[in-house]
């Protein structure tokens, strides 16, 4: 990578630890602690909107390759790696299942609509399958006009997934209408980076780190008023200003935070590897972090929540490290890398 965008690892990591940190918060909250709450929905305010709009950074699109093409590319790159995640928990739904094998099969219908039962925290990526299938729309007819239709396709895309909760339909049906959310964060992602780009070159550090504090900070406000927590996965977004205000403000800051904090393995490792880390919280938010949530004692001082969740949030990442480390070395495609020697397998390659 450049060195003048060696920063977004940085911010994929950031995005990563923050949803690893808030799926263990969360869990604190339903053990009951009220002071998490808070924390909690802060987290939600912004950081999935923050991955989808680093998700567009570098989006490109080949005006010459058909729908049906770039249809088979992306469902390879996106669906195949959510299917892999997936598998690897069977075995452990069906124990929790005492090998029920209705009540497993059951479980995992939801599964046709394209939403990713067994590990649901990959749904991610379907919704981010959906919203790339819209932005090749988008790029073969409105090339010129990324800002505008950027925001036009993020606010549309949120009162219309308003719209279609109230008439309580199928719920997002492989992440369609969220999709449309998404898609706008992507080609505002897609436009912004080359400006922020120059963010390190033409902005001194004091004043990115007054720009990251000012931000955060800001975040607060419509984080904390919004009628409920942020969450993209049902398309409950609250009161739309206070959507929108908190998500960019949100993207603001820890993108900047991104471009404060030097270049370093560790941060650099889980960048390079989000699918991966991401798929292996499904284990956690499945499994684990429940359980452990209601063997800690609770208290309703915030400093001891933060600092639990920190410590889990830690742990959690530690425990993925030598399995994503197999996961590169033997599985490569099914984790988004690329191994030159088996080109057989080369289009599941997350590009």
């Amino acid at each position: 990578m450049n060195s003048r965008v060696l920063w977004v690892d940085n911010a994929k990591a950031i995005g990563m630890i923050l949803v690893f940190f808030g799926h263990f918060i969360e869990q604190l909250v339903s053990a009951g602690s009220a002071v998490a709450f808070a924390p909690q929905k802060y987290i939600y305010s912004f950081h999935m909107p923050f991955f989808f709009f680093i998700s567009g950074f570098f989006i490109k699109i080949n005006k010459d390759e058909n729908f049906k093409e770039y249809f088979k590319k992306k469902a390879l790159v996106r669906l195949v790696p959510v299917l892999f995640f997936e598998a690897i928990l069977l075995p452990f739904w069906l124990f929790k299942f005492n090998f029920n094998l209705v009540d497993f099969l059951w479980f995992g219908k939801s599964n046709i609509i394209g939403h990713p039962t067994y590990n649901g925290v990959t749904w991610f990526v379907v919704c981010l399958f959906a919203a790339e299938l819209y932005v090749y729309f988008i790029y073969k007819y409105f090339t010129n006009y990324k800002l505008i239709v950027g925001f036009s396709v993020l606010i549309l895309g949120v009162y219309f997934c308003d719209y279609i909760n109230k008439l309580d339909l199928v719920n997002n049906p492989w992440y369609l209408y969220e999709g449309i959310v998404a898609a706008g964060f992507l080609v505002l992602g897609n436009f912004f980076f080359p400006y922020l780009q120059k963010l390190t070159a033409g902005i001194s550090w004091w004043v990115r780190l007054s720009i990251f504090l000012v931000a955060a900070l800001l975040t607060w406000y419509p984080a904390i008023q919004n009628t409920s927590i942020v969450a993209l996965i049902f398309s409950i977004h609250g009161i739309p200003e206070f959507f929108f205000m908190a998500a960019i403000l949100g993207i603001i800051a820890f993108i900047t935070l991104a471009t404060l904090i030097p270049v370093n393995r560790v941060l650099t490792f889980i960048g390079e590897n989000t699918l991966a880390f991401l798929g292996l919280n499904g284990a956690f938010v499945e499994f684990i972090n429940k359980p452990l949530a209601r063997a800690i004692p609770l208290s309703e001082n915030l400093g001891y929540i933060i600092m639990i969740s920190v410590i889990g949030t830690i742990a959690s990442m530690a425990v993925c490290y030598p399995v994503i480390v197999l996961f590169n070395n033997w599985v490569p495609q099914l984790v988004g890398k690329k191994k030159p020697t088996l080109k057989w397998r080369q289009d599941l390659v997350i590009k």
